[in-house]
């Protein structure tokens, strides 16, 4: 679900949720489907003014509690090793 609130795909995230610019580069997403409204409130992302990448998503779920996720220090498109994408054995 994260993946579709981040990815860019607003047409897809629009048949199911309530999309609503709330500030200059936030953007608050309200679950309309009945199964993901019992359990998520809204989720608010916050965008970078230059990059346009997410800064910060808030989720907030129905009984009150919530989770925030910041991303610091962002690097696009970093060189990885190709270790990093091994897959790793029992012994490991």
């Amino acid at each position: 679900q994260l993946w579709l609130w981040l990815g860019g795909g607003y047409k897809e995230l629009n048949r199911h949720h309530r999309l609503e610019k709330t500030g200059p580069h936030t953007l608050l997403i309200t679950p309309q489907h009945q199964r993901a409204a019992e359990y998520i409130e809204n989720v608010s992302l916050i965008f970078d003014e230059k990059t346009l990448q997410p800064l910060q998503v808030e989720i907030r779920e129905q009984g009150g509690d919530s989770t925030r996720i910041s991303f610091i220090s962002l690097t696009v498109n970093a060189e990885l090793p190709e270790k990093l994408f091994a897959d790793c054995t029992r012994d490991e």
